[in-house]
């Protein structure tokens, strides 16, 4: 047992009192105490055990019996001579230090189409309530006019350049713009973006679009207003109409009914419903934010090797993606506006690497209230909603140890 060392999916996250370690194949945190990452912060660094408890002022007896511990759940392993062991990750760190930068790559976007609807949901629009997922949700931002469609191809046609695997299609109800989706689809597919994701507002009753959807392997978002006198049994004959496709269901409900939602989640699930997603509506200021509804979002989340990978670099949500909205403009993120990366009449400015690593690099070591915290891999974040609540983009009020 001269050496010891983490496995290579074990990553070592130091912080200001504690620190942990995560477990990417797992998914689990292990928070570590401040003389136990001493310890390992030498065995690391492929010191002796001994010599590193010599170092920390440690008992031996007391370090052996930490380093079983780790060994039997997993983490770690004993060696007679040093190890060199290279971390799992996705973004290995040679590609940093190559002389000639790889141009940026848009991996998804989302295009706002328009925003005519003839649902009237009281939420659309409105500057009084926010929700988090405003990045899939239809929100009634911006004006009702239907994007161009030479703007539109124009958009693709960039895509296609930033090699843009998937595509992300909202705004009112597109079911209005039947045509005009389709053309959209099409010109997407012939330039080979072929993942096309469609927020469906409304059930579709026209079997001609159910079969063309299904023919060219479309995904549908269906976001479903919930109120207090929903049917839910609406949902399971809409469900028969869906079967063949890829579908995911978003449930959009004010915070207050919070509980019936829970329960029609419970209900679907008990029904064999997959693929569920649910998000609410809170006023827009601060003071009249229900406390409940920071703790629910002040989580953490299980780690993976995407996750690790990306969140110590880039922010997981803004990282190789943007948003169009109906005019040509370009953001971060449909939740926030007030950010805009530039225009589409000014590409290669707006797709700079240094342009877009203002968002990109916005990740947790970048935020004073967050650099310093062990658990900032593993905590869930949404900068639109922060904002919206804070007007601080640095902010963080959604903090599992508040």
């Amino acid at each position: 047992m001269k050496y010891f060392k983490l496995l290579e999916e074990c990553y070592l996250v130091s912080g200001e009192k504690e620190s942990a370690i995560y477990n990417i194949l797992s998914g689990d945190v292990f928070i570590v105490n401040s003389v136990e990452k001493e310890l390992l912060a030498q065995t690391e660094s492929n010191i002796p055990v001994i010599e590193a408890c010599e170092k920390i002022g440690l008992k031996i007896e007391t370090a052996k019996a930490y380093l079983n511990n780790l060994i039997e759940a997993k983490l770690g392993k004993y060696a007679e001579t040093p190890l060199t062991v290279e971390k799992l990750e996705l973004l290995p760190k040679w590609m940093e230090k190559i002389f000639f930068k790889l141009p940026p790559v848009i991996n998804r976007a989302t295009i706002e189409i328009g925003n005519r609807c003839d649902l009237s949901c009281d939420f659309c629009g409105s500057k009084s309530k926010i929700n988090k997922m405003k990045c899939l949700s239809c929100n009634g931002d911006g004006n009702n006019e239907f994007i161009e469609l030479n703007m539109a191809y124009e958009i693709i046609d960039i895509l296609a350049i930033y090699n843009c695997k998937q595509i992300y299609i909202k705004g009112g109800n597109l079911l209005l713009d039947w045509n005009k989706v389709k053309k959209i689809v099409e010109y997407a597919i012939k330039t080979g973006i072929n993942n096309i994701v469609l927020n469906i507002v409304s059930s579709i009753k026209d079997n001609e679009i159910i079969e063309y959807i299904k023919e060219k392997k479309i995904t549908l978002m269906v976001q479903k207003y919930i109120k207090e006198d929903f049917n839910i049994w609406q949902l399971f004959d809409e469900v028969k109409i869906y079967e063949g496709i890829n579908v995911t269901y978003l449930f959009l409900a004010d915070y207050r009914i919070k509980n019936d939602v829970y329960n029609l989640y419970k209900s679907l699930t008990e029904h064999n419903f997959q693929n569920i997603m649910f998000d609410f509506f809170v006023p827009n200021d601060r003071e009249l934010v229900p406390k409940e509804y920071i703790k629910d979002l002040s989580r953490l989340q299980r780690v993976s090797m995407e996750s690790i990978s990306i969140s110590k670099k880039y922010n997981p949500c803004f990282f190789q993606s943007c948003f169009f909205d109906n005019e040509g403009n370009i953001y971060p993120c449909s939740g926030l506006r007030e950010f805009m990366y530039g225009n589409i009449n000014n590409i290669s400015a707006t797709f700079k690497e240094e342009n877009l690593n203002k968002y990109w690099k916005l990740n947790k070591d970048s935020l004073s209230e967050c650099k310093s915290c062990e658990l900032r891999y593993a905590c869930d974040d949404c900068r639109g909603l922060t904002y919206a609540l804070t007007n601080d983009l640095d902010g963080n009020i959604f903090c599992i140890k508040k």
